[in-house]
Order: C-alpha cells, then sequence, then structure tokens
C-alpha cells in the first residue's frame, strides 16, 4: 500500500501540482501583493501568559485518545488503514516523499499506533521519521536536510517540516530526550522565522504557502512554549498573525467560505485553521469556541463544499488549479473543522459527515486525522437539505440546485476580483451538471489558465491592450456578484467583471482598455416542465451584457462539453449518460456554433494555454457575436433533463428595454440597456401559454405598474414606475399572469 501512495504521489505532482505562484516573467506580470482590509482583528491576548497543559498538547485530548483506543479494538477501518501504514512503515525505511510529505504522516502514525497500541517499536520509529524531517531530505539518515530545510521551493516545504513536523514533535514529546527535543524547536523556530522575512507571499492568508508558515509557528508554538524560549517567540507569533492577518483578511475578502486557489490547496487550509483552533483555543480563554467566531469562515467553508458537491455526491466544484478531473474532495478540510466544533455542534456533525464522504483512491491522504475524525459512534449529519442556492460574496461563487436528490440538475457561478496563485482566468465562468453527468464543464487542466479553457466570453483585440489574447487577465480588483436571490422558485445572480480585462497598470499607465464593462446575469428555474416529466430537471438563462470600446473588436461566446455536441441551426444538443442539455442561441440571432477540438493551443505559458485534463474530453463551443457595435449581447436557454426528454423550444420575444426569451409557460426578460438602478419604462410581448414571467434587472425595491394589453393571442405587459408590484432588493419582479391579466 505504501508503495501504492508513493506512486500516486509521484504521479500527482508529476501530472502538475506543483508551485506556479511565480509567474512568467515576474517583473512584468505579477501583481503586487495585496494589502490585507482593514475589519475586525481577532482576539487572541498577544501574551502568552495562559499556560499549556502536559503533552501532547494538540488534538490529543483525553476523550480522543479513548475514540482511538475503542476504533484499535473493533478494527474499524479508518484504525485499520492507520496500522497498516504504521507496520510498512516499521518494516522498512520510506522515502520522504514530496518535500518530507510522506515522512511527515508516518511520523504521525506511527506515534498514534506507538501511543494507542503501547508499542515502543512503533514509537521508536516515529522519532527516526521525526529527525528525518529536521535532518534529511529524500532518505532517512541522508543528512541533506538542516535549518534550510523548509527553504524548499520558496517555502512550500514548511508545510511538512513545518506544521506537520510540530505536531509529532509534541505527540512524541515523553519519548524525545532533552537534546532532541531542544533540537526540535530550534529548527522550527528556524523556519518560522525565516518565512517571515524570506517565505513566499508572507502576509498573506488565502496563499497556501502562507498556512504551511502559520501552521509551523502555531504548532510550534503549541509544542514548545513553557520548555524553551524560541517556542514562546513562535506561539507570539502565531497569535500576531492570527489576529492582524488571518482573521480580518478572512472576514473581509473570503466571507461565504470559499478560498480562491481552489479545494485542492484547501485540504491543508481548513486543516491548519481547524486545528489550530482547537489546540489554542483550548489553552485559552473563551475555548475553540471564541476562535471560531473570530473565524466565521471555518464553519462557512463546510456550507460553502455542502453546495459544491454535485448532485452525485461523488464529484465536487472544481474552481482554480486541479491535478486530477473530474474533482473529488479531500476530507482533510472536513475533520480538521470538525476538530474546532464541539462534537453536538451541526456543524461539526455535518463537517464529519462530509469527510466520511470525501474518497481519493490513490491519493496521499492524512490517516491519523482521518481516524480521530472517524472515531466510532461519532454522530455525523447529512447535510443536504435546507436551501437550494448559496453564494460566497467574497470569491463572488454562486451555487444553485433543483432539489437535494441525487438526479437534481446542479449550477454554478463564479465572479471573482483576483486574488493570486492557482486562480483562472474563469470571470463570469459557469458549470451545469445533473446528477454525476457534467453537461456544461470545466475541462482545464492544472496550470491552464486561459479563458479559453472555461465557459466565459473572448474577447478579440489584436493585442492592442491584452497580451494574452483572447483571455483574461489577472489584474481584477473589481469583479464580484453584484445581485443575488433566491425565492425559492428561481434563483437570480448578476456577475459584473469588467476589469477582468484590463491590462496590468490600467489607467495609470496603460491608457487604454478594450473591455468597457462585462456582465452576466443568470437566471434558475425550478419550475417543472410539462414537456419533460423525469426529475431533477431545470432552466438556466444567461444573459451577457458587454461594452467594448471599438467595434473592431471580436466577441465570442465559449463554453465547453465532455462529449461532441450536435448542433442544428441556433440549437446544441449535449448528452451525457442519463442526461441531456439543449442549449440554444436567442441572442445573436441566426448564428451557428463552432465546434472546435481541444486543446487548441498547448504552451508553456499558462495564461494561453488550453490544454483539457487527463482523460477529459473537451469540445469548445464558440458562438460568435457581429463585429460594428460596441454594444454586444448573448442571450441563451439550457434546458436540463434526462436524455429521453424533449425540451421546449426558445422563442425570442419583442420587447423594448428588454431581452427576452420564452420557454414553456414561462417568460425570461432581461433590461438590456443595464440593470437599472431608478425604475424606467419598459415592456415585452409573449402568448398566452407565458404564465409566468421573471424580469430581472429592475431597480432593487422600486415600486412598477404592470399594464396589460390584450391582442388576441398576444399579450403585451408594460412596466411603468409607480404602482403596487415592488421589485425585490436584487431586482426582480415576478409576475403570474393568465388571459393576460397580472394576478
Amino acid at each position: 500500500m505504501r508503495l501504492a501512495i508513493a506512486l500516486a504521489s509521484i504521479a500527482l505532482y508529476a501530472s502538475g501540482c506543483r508551485r506556479v505562484e511565480r509567474f512568467p516573467d515576474t517583473s512584468s506580470e505579477t501583481p503586487t501583493a495585496t494589502p490585507i482590509p482593514s475589519g475586525p482583528q481577532g482576539t487572541l491576548p498577544l501574551t502568552t501568559d495562559f499556560k499549556l497543559g502536559t503533552h501532547p498538547r494538540i488534538l490529543l485530548t483525553a476523550d480522543r485518545l479513548s475514540g482511538l483506543e475503542a476504533m484499535s479494538h473493533v478494527n474499524h477501518p479508518s484504525w485499520t488503514i492507520l496500522q497498516q501504514n504504521c507496520d510498512e512503515g516499521l518494516a522498512k525505511k520510506v522515502s520522504s516523499g514530496h518535500m518530507g510529505e510522506d515522512w511527515a504522516n508516518m511520523a504521525l502514525d506511527l506515534a498514534l499506533c506507538g501511543r494507542i497500541l503501547k508499542r515502543a517499536d512503533y514509537t521508536k520509529a516515529a522519532v527516526q521519521y521525526l529527525t528525518a524531517l529536521f535532518d534529511d531530505q529524500t532518505e532517512v539518515g541522508d543528512k541533506k536536510g538542516g535549518d534550510k530545510s523548509a527553504e524548499r521551493d520558496d517555502g512550500y516545504a514548511i508545510r511538512n517540516v513545518g506544521f506537520l513536523a510540530a505536531i509529532a514533535s509534541d505527540w512524541l514529546y515523553d519519548a524525545l530526550d532533552g537534546a532532541q527535543r531542544k533540537h526540535a524547536c530550534a529548527r522550527l523556530h528556524t523556519y518560522v522565522f525565516w518565512y517571515k522575512k524570506g517565505g513566499y507571499r508572507p502576509t498573506e492568508p488565502w496563499s497556501n504557502h502562507f498556512m504551511g508558515y502559520f501552521g509551523a509557528a502555531g504548532m510550534g508554538g503549541l509544542a514548545c512554549d513553557g520548555d524553551d524560549p524560541k517556542g514562546n517567540a513562535m506561539r507570539k507569533h502565531a497569535r500576531e498573525i492570527w489576529n492582524t492577518i488571518i482573521v480580518p483578511g478572512y472576514r473581509t475578502r473570503l466571507v461565504g467560505g470559499d478560498y480562491p486557489e481552489g479545494w485542492q490547496y484547501a485540504r491543508l487550509i481548513g486543516a491548519v485553521l481547524g486545528i489550530y483552533a482547537d489546540g489554542e483555543g483550548r489553552a485559552s480563554s473563551g475555548g475553540p469556541a471564541k476562535m471560531v467566531t473570530d473565524l466565521p469562515w471555518l464553519r462557512e467553508s463546510i456550507a460553502f463544499q455542502n453546495h459544491g458537491f454535485l448532485p452525485d455526491t461523488v464529484h465536487t466544484y472544481d474552481s482554480a488549479d486541479w491535478s486530477h478531473k473530474p474533482a473529488t474532495p479531500f476530507p482533510q478540510q472536513f475533520y480538521g473543522v470538525a476538530m474546532a466544533l464541539p462534537k453536538d455542534d451541526p456543524v461539526a456533525r455535518q463537517a464529519v459527515w462530509l469527510g466520511r464522504l470525501a474518497k481519493r483512491p490513490g491519493e496521499p491522504v492524512w490517516n491519523w486525522l482521518k481516524a480521530l475524525g472517524d472515531e466510532p459512534g461519532r454522530v455525523s449529519e447529512d447535510p443536504r437539505k435546507g436551501p437550494t442556492s448559496y453564494l460566497a460574496k467574497g470569491t463572488g461563487t454562486m451555487f444553485a440546485r433543483s432539489d437535494w436528490t441525487d438526479r437534481a440538475t446542479w449550477l454554478s457561478l463564479t465572479s471573482s476580483a483576483f486574488f493570486g496563485d492557482h486562480q483562472h482566468l474563469d470571470q463570469g465562468h459557469f458549470e451545469i451538471a445533473r446528477g454525476g453527468d457534467m453537461l456544461v464543464i470545466d475541462p482545464g487542466d492544472y496550470d491552464s489558465y486561459s479563458s479559453t479553457s472555461h465557459n466565459v466570453i473572448l474577447v478579440d483585440d489584436k493585442k492592442e491592450n491584452n497580451r494574452w489574447n483572447p483571455n483574461q487577465q489577472i489584474y481584477s480588483k473589481l469583479a464580484h456578484v453584484a445581485r443575488y436571490e433566491d425565492n425559492g422558485g428561481v434563483a437570480y445572480a448578476l456577475a459584473e467583471y469588467g476589469d477582468a480585462y484590463d491590462p496590468d497598470d490600467y489607467p495609470q499607465y496603460h491608457k487604454t482598455h478594450s473591455v468597457a464593462r462585462a456582465e452576466r446575469e443568470v437566471v434558475f428555474s425550478r419550475t417543472p416542465m410539462d414537456s419533460m416529466k423525469t426529475p431533477g430537471q431545470a432552466r438556466v438563462v444567461v444573459y451577457d451584457r458587454f461594452t467594448l470600446t471599438k467595434g473592431t473588436y471580436g466577441t465570442t461566446w465559449a463554453g465547453h462539453a465532455g462529449v461532441t455536441p450536435t448542433v442544428t441551426g441556433s440549437v446544441i444538443k449535449i448528452p451525457v449518460g442519463r442526461s441531456a442539455a439543449t442549449l440554444t442561441t436567442v441572442i445573436p440571432e441566426g448564428v451557428t456554433a463552432k465546434l472546435l477540438k481541444e486543446p487548441t493551443l498547448q504552451t508553456d505559458t499558462i495564461f494561453m494555454k488550453n490544454d483539457p485534463a487527463a482523460g477529459i474530453d473537451s469540445t469548445r463551443i464558440e458562438i460568435s457575436s457581429p463585429r460594428g457595435k460596441t454594444e454586444r449581447r448573448f442571450l441563451h436557454t439550457v434546458v436540463v433533463g434526462a436524455a429521453a426528454d424533449a425540451p421546449p423550444v426558445a422563442v425570442k420575444l419583442e420587447a423594448e428595454g428588454l431581452d427576452g426569451v420564452l420557454l414553456e409557460s414561462e417568460a425570461y426578460l432581461f433590461t438590456s440597456a443595464a440593470p437599472q438602478k431608478v425604475a424606467a419604462a419598459v415592456w415585452y410581448k409573449v402568448p398566452a401559454q407565458a404564465t409566468r414571467h421573471v424580469v430581472v434587472g429592475l431597480a432593487p425595491g422600486a415600486k412598477y405598474a404592470a399594464v396589460p394589453e390584450s391582442s388576441g393571442a398576444t399579450c403585451k405587459i408594460s412596466l411603468v414606475p409607480g404602482g403596487n408590484l415592488s421589485a425585490s432588493a436584487a431586482g426582480v419582479l415576478l409576475l403570474n399572469v393568465a388571459a393576460c391579466a397580472v394576478k
């Protein structure tokens, strides 16, 4: 098993799971570090007068140790896997893995085996691997490590030789002599304070490198404080980081629980923050609950990931860098958060449920953390209930689904400002799945950042302003979801991301740009369709407003399918498994999609590369708008249901001040000039069959009168300022109409 894990680890990193934080040509392409916004700071006192108890201080409370003992007696699956790994580490000397990852996890597994089974041979082997983390590099005893070991890859290694090694130092405290303890604390102190001065992005809490550094400081402080002055320095430093960088950064920029580098990297972030909140919290007034209150992200991350699961509860939302697709979640994040919360807390129970669900065969896992989180009798709670949409405001990521069944239709939309590494050029990107059938997909491989790898608008300005033409750029500071609501029947979001296309240093030094406005509105309707009888159906309507600075520039609507679609005029059919998505271009009229088999461009420049992930078949759907005018509009419908269902035909509506489409009995209208800020008059015409009208882009909270006018089989509705109908806070008005009478 150990060999299989080692090979999987090698394959993982060989396939691209490596640091790409340093952008090509850093002198011109790397944006300056984003300052932490002012906001509520953490409340950990900087004094470390709160005395720590005896070792172990990190995670291994009496009740958790009892739970592990119970697991060992009944051959619980999580314990069995852990002990198998211990036996392999005892039988032979394993290599370090990626910058010490295998040694760190082996030391922690063996430390638990030795403590729970009271076997000195396990404990002795754990000490050997811990020593290797501090002194060696690739093979036990090679003496190629040392004080510079954490500096590898600009500090990537500190998560293993610092954070995880510090936990092992605490767990093995009684097995270490005085000289070994002093040596461990000295190494940890050197790693932490080197990183503070020379590590990668040492003030950006959403960097995975940063979180390894913080984890080393926090765990190093807990492991060494009281025994060594260096421990007190690390513990105080970790509290400063928590109070002044992590808490204000996450509470202002990561509201809603998302993580901008993607959840492949968040497995470290959630574990570090949860374990620190548990360990430092138990040593401080207020306990872990106070620290979780300081950092709402911990709870919010569980809600986010629950909504990010596809309905099959196997695959998950795949934003930013992922080494293997379709994406499946890691358990570390879930168990890390569960550690910081009381067992009877509903969010803790949900985290355990999701952790037990998360399986990544062949991937390196933290057996020791899984065993702690998965103890027998620990109650879990299925979180798949309640509201069927979610918005993480911090990264502008929205999810919606038709219901919580495994056949539901699921939607994601993202519009995020630029944070840093591993984010792709995907503002406005959306995905659609039904059950486990991925219909409108994100095929991009790790470090395939290009917008051509995502479902966005491509802008061709012939490189007048955009060196990565036709892709977006990395300098957005303003992209966000400006409006969002879910009234139960309809979920709606407005993404604004025009500056995602801006060149570097616009407008200070580069005076021109190509895109003055980029807006995408999405309506997700759960209303059942009479023509489609199978559960799990939904209607998605996507409306794009673009304002260019020159009419000669091109705009192309791009989408992706994991199969080769069929194209009939303006209608595109995407059949996958038992499901199908029928995509219709309503605006511009009379166009036919172009299908491109990917990759279409492979290059070492990550912002240009269009490379599907291994095993992913990708066809790019391109729909171009005629050039000439600076205002461009796209209106698309996506009807999702079973493959055998016959979807309704999309019918463009006549209107003024609006663009609209009819799908069976529902009409969808979008203000064509711009989302209104103050109420303005508009009108549209619908056939009698349109009994439910969804009008978006109105002035938030404004009053309107709906004036109907019947003309044979057609009904004209005029919306005029005043009256007794109120648009919602998101500017949505829902009308129920029968016989051209508004109810």
